[in-house]
């Protein structure tokens, strides 16, 4: 399969038809979909259509919200990766309840970078609702710096960004303790 990301826990990769039952079960997960747009869960139907539109993306830029599993059962447990969004490159991710507080986020997040680095992306931006603490933090560990807050929805986003055409000294390689 093209375009796969490894980790020492995860492989990021192109979505496929069979994936879309672990996506619909994620995006029905209210803990999961608390900090997602207005909180509501996503129907089967829009699931297959991010799917289907990350598949698009993927063909036309070179990137996309790539499928997180892991290494070891091939299960899917979320996604992170890119998509252009106001003449930005976003990254999103968003990962099972079952996975937060085990470092994935990051460790995907940090996989995603690198391939954004070594692609010749300059720059990244993430866009995190203010009350998520978790991604917040993760924005952070990544090397982001705040830009500013807008309101959608009824909710503040605040806006990151890391620049890539320098030398990113926040990125550790991959090869050693995720948490890192």
């Amino acid at each position: 399969m093209a375009n796969l990301l490894e980790t020492p826990r995860l492989t990021l990769r192109p979505w496929q038809d069979s994936d879309l039952d672990s996506l619909a079960e994620i995006c029905s997960d209210p803990v999961v979909m608390k900090y997602v747009g207005s909180g509501e869960f996503w129907p089967v139907e829009r699931c297959l259509a991010f799917i289907r539109k990350n598949t698009r993306l993927l063909e036309e830029y070179g990137y996309c919200q790539w499928g997180v599993e892991f290494n070891d059962n091939r299960q899917v447990i979320g996604f992170c990766g890119f998509v252009p969004h106001e003449g930005d490159v976003e990254i999103g991710w968003r990962l099972a309840s079952r996975c937060h507080g085990l470092g994935l986020g990051l460790e995907a997040a940090k996989a995603a970078i690198q391939f954004a680095q070594h692609a010749g992306m300059t720059r990244v931006v993430a866009r995190v609702q203010a009350k998520n603490a978790a991604s917040l933090r993760l924005a952070e560990r990544l090397g982001m710096t705040k830009l500013t807050s807008l309101y959608r929805n009824g909710r503040e986003i605040r806006q990151f960004e890391i620049r890539l055409d320098r030398k990113v000294d926040q990125l550790r390689p991959l090869n050693g303790n995720p948490e890192s």
